[in-house]
């Protein structure tokens, strides 16, 4: 690959965010800033059992310390990361990322996996 163009890389921390910009050649830098849910957000709401019917598949959502995992079949552990609100990432790849889903009274009543091979991929809270 022929070229010239810099990719410059910075990180800081500003008001007690972690921040990074990213630079090529002499763009605008492309800020981000690294999510952190606020006290009022809780995990909490995440926690609860997930069945998609087509697959016949339960993840039950609990936490533990201040991490949001998942417990899948043969009760693999799945870690949770936010991302924004209601959006999560993981390191396993049959989840890629996770946005769930409230119901018109502002409760989580599902979610939906996106990754490379799977979109859109539904899954509905089970009442308790």
């Amino acid at each position: 690959m022929e070229g010239d163009e810099k990719i410059i890389f910075s990180f800081q921390e500003i008001e007690g965010k972690a921040i990074y910009d990213v630079t090529l050649g002499e763009s605008r830098p492309y800020r981000y800033v690294r999510y952190a849910p606020s006290k009022s957000e809780n995990l909490n709401e995440y926690v609860g059992v997930f069945y998609n019917k087509d697959l016949k598949v339960i993840y039950d959502f609990e936490i533990s310390g201040e991490q949001l995992l998942a417990r899948g079949p043969k009760g693999k552990m799945v870690n949770f990361y936010p991302v924004m609100k209601d959006i999560f990432r993981s390191d396993a790849i049959e989840f890629g990322s996770i946005r769930f889903a409230r119901d018109t009274s502002g409760k989580i009543d599902g979610f939906t996996i996106f990754t490379d091979g799977i979109q859109n991929l539904k899954f509905n809270k089970l009442k308790s």
